[in-house]
């Protein structure tokens, strides 16, 4: 009995090893992917903008948002250093910022850059060994984290408002049936001009409530005791405003011919998962810093509509592990969501969000909810194969027919020397977007005119005018209207010249080749006579 005893007392003290045993996890982290929304910004009104967006110019960054950037990346170098339930040992042991370690992009605007540089500065204490290189292209080139600019959202902010508002409206009216308590909100913060048309009540509430989330970050949504009221109710105008633009419904045609709206991202992850598992990138960290559009895109994508998620908070944060079994090396993706606190009382701690559920698909096509936000990079793969990808070439450059009459192009195009076809703004866009899906068969677009010019036999055939080349220059003005001159042939009059003139050139230059072929040999015979 004493021995028993004896042993228990010795085997006691091991009774708290299989808590720090079962606390390190079983799947080695391989790379982490995030993508992060920008941090707090003033408003983006288009009136009285300095007294709504005080000493900061509207749009920009202030300094509370580069404070939750700094929290979110302190938060995660956390994780990836210290949290036992995560890693084993440290991998960002070092508080340098190292090039060969880390990949940054980020869009080409003020605050998402701003964003990504405090990001690493939280992620990376010591970053003055080294500036940060964070790599960015041109807004309207930007397929892969801004695509505001595709024709389909395009015409959608500019060509469609109506359509904007006819399902907007009703969003509008259910949570403020009575348009002067619209009306006594935006008096409230200098929007009374802007939201005094009840036909634009969609735009006004969409504004106040980019002025409610922007005044609450910097500690005056206090000052505004109507926008705070309402800022809830305004809220539900701004989901349904991303709703509209970004679910994605495969029994659409025309989200099945588009893909998704943030596909270019997802499929840049899958890229990237697939880099690190072949060991081709040495890279532990890609860091995105875009917006919130970006993030709602994404969300949609994955099949998830929660308020976080078509309404992405400042700094919200999307985040992908890559994982790798120890015991038979399989890979996993684990994708987890938070965010910042938005308010000066919450500190602008991180946090995951409760409510984020990761789905994937099995190898049967069956879709599941992810146990812990995770499954086989299969299964994730999968998933984003049948919710993002187009499902043709065509992809965002596709058009449903409500898009092609906004878009406006005329139909076919013109031969050689006819005059230009009067072009909308809405089809030079596209053209130029586009230029691959802008013609119909048989024709070409010209880059610099943008018109669709006659390429084939069958409409050469058909063309009906003959003369000068296009003239230079754009195709606005003058030259839309100028009707071209013609021959006075008919078209297989015109034809037939042509293949005569062909002809006879081709004879004179078989005679000319003749002869110089001649000449040759008789000089070669001359130079070198048989010995």
């Amino acid at each position: 009995m004493r021995q028993v005893l004896f042993l228990l007392l010795l085997a006691a003290p091991l009774l708290c090893v299989p808590a720090l045993v079962t606390a390190a996890p079983d799947m080695k982290l391989v790379m982490v992917q995030l993508l992060h929304r920008h941090g707090a910004r003033t408003a983006e009104p288009s009136y009285n903008k300095t007294q709504i967006c005080g000493d900061t110019p509207c749009g920009y960054l202030t300094w509370p948002g580069i404070e939750m950037l700094g929290k979110t990346g302190a938060f995660l170098r956390s994780r990836y250093n210290t949290d036992a339930s995560v890693v084993s040992e440290p991998m960002f042991p070092s508080e340098d910022y190292d090039l060969d370690v880390a990949y940054s992009r980020s869009t080409d605007v003020q605050r998402t850059l701003q964003s990504a540089e405090s990001f690493l500065r939280g992620f990376f204490p010591n970053l003055k060994s080294l500036y940060p290189a964070i790599h960015t292209v041109p807004e309207q080139d930007d397929y892969i984290l801004y695509t505001n600019y595709v024709p389909q959202f395009q015409f959608y902010w500019s060509l469609d408002m109506a359509g904007v508002r006819a399902v907007c409206n009703p969003v509008v009216d259910r949570n403020f049936p009575d348009f002067s308590t619209l009306t006594t909100i935006a008096q409230e913060v200098y929007s009374e001009g802007y939201c005094s048309d009840f036909t634009r009540r969609t735009d006004c509430a969409f504004t106040l409530f980019d002025i409610a989330v922007s005044k609450e970050a910097i500690g005056e949504l206090e000052n505004y005791p109507k926008l705070k009221t309402n800022r809830v109710r305004l809220s539900q105008v701004a989901r349904e405003h991303f709703a509209r633009q970004y679910v994605y419904n495969r029994s659409d045609t025309r989200c099945f011919q588009q893909g998704s709206s943030g596909q270019p991202i997802l499929q840049e992850f899958v890229k990237n998962i697939g880099a690190a598992m072949a060991g081709t990138s040495s890279y532990k960290l890609y860091h995105y810093s875009a917006h919130d559009t970006t993030l709602s895109r994404i969300a949609c994508s994955l099949q998830d509509t929660a308020d976080d998620g078509l309404l992405p908070p400042f700094a919200q944060t999307l985040v992908l592990e890559l994982l790798q079994n120890l015991s038979d090396s399989s890979y996993h993706v684990r994708v987890l969501r938070g965010h910042t606190g938005q308010s000066r009382a919450s500190g602008f701690e991180f946090a995951w969000e409760p409510d984020w559920q990761l789905k994937c698909m099995s190898a049967s096509g069956q879709l599941y909810n992810a146990s812990g936000n995770r499954c086989s990079v299969a299964d994730f793969t999968r998933f984003v194969q049948w919710s993002a990808a187009p499902a043709g070439s065509t992809g965002y450059c596709y058009l449903d027919e409500k898009y092609r009459q906004l878009r406006n192009c005329p139909e076919g195009g013109i031969g050689a020397g006819e005059a230009w076809q009067a072009l909308s703004t809405g089809c030079q866009y596209y053209r130029k977007r586009c230029p691959l899906y802008s013609c119909d068969a048989g024709y070409m677009l010209d880059s610099s005119s943008l018109q669709c010019v006659c390429v084939a036999l069958s409409c050469l055939l058909t063309s009906s005018t003959a003369g000068p080349g296009l003239p230079d220059g754009s195709p606005h003005g003058a030259a839309n209207n100028t009707t071209a001159k013609t021959s006075g042939l008919s078209a297989g009059g015109t034809a037939a010249v042509a293949m005569g003139t062909f002809c006879i050139g081709a004879l004179l230059a078989g005679f000319v080749t003749a002869a110089v072929l001649l000449c040759c040999k008789h000089r070669k015979r001359a130079a070198f006579p048989e010995v």
